[in-house]
């Protein structure tokens, strides 16, 4: 059971059902507790211990009944019991045939023989690992992995192995009649691990549905328009996003890792080397120390782009790690600063109090000219030549006065200035919009409109 519940953790863990060690330890325990005896209790048990987000519940139920297969049913168990009765223990037989005459004959053809069935399903759950079973998603997939663990197992072997041995004991040490018996026994266990073989493709195959599932799901909810989505949405989210900003994080510390160690210096490397006959056992590198990059981002938290805000302002602190400085301001008809508010509280928690506009005097009508103007008044001093500003916004000022200039006092000491627009491009000239005053003086201005393009243009523009 050990194994199995280890097993089945990684199984979890592949349909996106994160579970730490310590959670199976957990779970040893309290099966040490209740017992193997009652199946719901275990699945209850197993659960509690396993499995902490309530959307995961379902994922998980089915999980285990999949992994944890029940034994066969009624009617199969009476025709297995009908065979033992009227066949002598011919494993029994095999297997001291098989010590006798140590034939020159594969594992699996004398496990089969021997009807050691438990050992031979072992072997070939490991095969199956090795064929890469998990990676199975579609029906369609069935047959070429049945297939590549039938070669693997040289299960096309069995029968003319066993046939050819069989035949060649008849009339010598068992007599024609057993001989029969004995073949009948050897197909009979074929047939057997050929069921198992299905049994355990259709299961994999099912268990693998709820990876895919799952991938889709949060396929379609990256590529998901961030108008329209509610609090109900935003939850569903969350995990997603969190895993994204994680990756992201993740790559951007590999390229500032790479950075810093530097090329590759050819001349240095053959120069100090000379003495090895040409053998490269030292490398040197060009000793360089990007900067990395200080950030200020400036979100528009109005009704129509307050969930793009929120999710910027979750990805920039998630690789606030791999920044040198942060600084995050909101706005709608005033501008204020929350990087505090990041400070003192969980980011999430921060995330959902500065998309409110807590802070904010004036929100009900947003001014771009006004809190842009606000901000070269109050705060311009912490951009510099090394600071990356991101602002998102639709850029509808009401009709007031977008007040480019000071954009461009923004543009002219920041390092880039990076403006997202969560609108379609085709609406940027139409109503109130004033995206077209403030072009000239971005570096890049580009459309925004879920949390694929969000992460991509955030790492693009993060990127030493």
């Amino acid at each position: 059971m050990d194994t199995a519940l280890v097993n089945f953790a990684e199984r979890l863990r592949r349909i996106g059902i994160p579970v730490s060690p310590p959670e199976i330890m957990d779970g040893f325990l309290a099966l040490d507790q209740v017992g193997l005896d009652r199946r719901p209790l275990v699945k209850d048990v197993l659960r509690a211990t396993m499995c902490k987000r309530a959307e995961d519940i379902p994922a998980f139920d089915a999980a285990f009944d999949l992994f944890f297969v029940r034994s066969g049913s009624k009617a199969e168990k009476d025709d297995d019991a009908a065979d033992e009765e009227t066949l002598p223990d011919y494993g029994r037989v095999m297997a001291e045939l098989l010590h006798v005459h140590l034939p020159d004959l594969s594992l699996i053809t004398q496990l089969i023989m021997a009807g050691r069935l438990s050992e031979l399903m072992r072997l070939i759950l490991a095969q199956g690992r090795e064929v890469g079973l998990e990676r199975m998603e579609s029906p369609l997939q069935a047959g070429f992995f049945r297939r590549k663990l039938r070669q693997a197992l040289d299960l096309d072997i069995v029968g003319t192995q066993a046939r050819d041995f069989i035949s060649g004991l008849a009339g010598r040490s068992i007599s024609e009649s057993r001989a029969e018996s004995l073949q009948l026994y050897v197909e009979k266990n074929i047939g057997r691990v050929e069921n198992e073989l299905q049994g355990l493709i259709q299961k994999e195959l099912a268990q693998n549905r709820f990876r895919l599932q799952k991938r889709m799901a949060e396929e379609d909810l990256l590529d998901q328009n961030l108008r329209g989505i509610n609090e109900r949405d935003l939850a569903v989210l969350r995990p997603v996003v969190d895993k994204l900003a994680r990756r992201l994080k993740d790559r951007l510390s590999v390229q500032y890792r790479k950075a810093e160690r530097g090329r590759l210096d050819l001349k240095k490397t053959l120069r100090h080397n000379v003495g090895y006959g040409g053998v490269l056992s030292d490398l040197y590198f060009r000793q360089k120390r990007p900067h990395r990059p200080q950030v200020v981002a400036l979100c528009d938290v109005s009704g129509s782009v307050a969930n793009f805000s929120r999710f910027m302002l979750l990805f920039l602190y998630s690789v606030k790690e791999v920044i040198s400085r942060f600084k995050s301001y909101i706005f709608v008809g005033d501008l204020c600063e929350v990087t505090e508010l990041f400070n003192k509280n969980n980011v999430h928690q921060a995330v959902s109090r500065a998309a409110k506009g807590e802070g904010l005097r004036y929100i009900s009508r947003t001014d771009y000219g006004g809190s842009l103007t606000q901000f070269v008044d109050e705060h311009l001093g912490v951009v510099n030549s090394r600071t990356t500003v991101f602002i998102l916004g639709d850029a509808r000022s009401n009709y007031y006065d977008p007040m480019p200039f000071s954009l461009k006092a923004i543009r002219d000491k920041a390092r880039k200035l990076i403006w997202l627009n969560p609108e379609p491009r085709i609406n940027w000239k139409l109503g109130d919009s004033v995206i077209e005053a403030y072009q000239p003086y971005c570096t890049t201005l580009a459309e925004c409109g879920n949390i694929r393009q969000l992460s991509n243009l955030i790492e693009e523009n993060l990127m030493p």
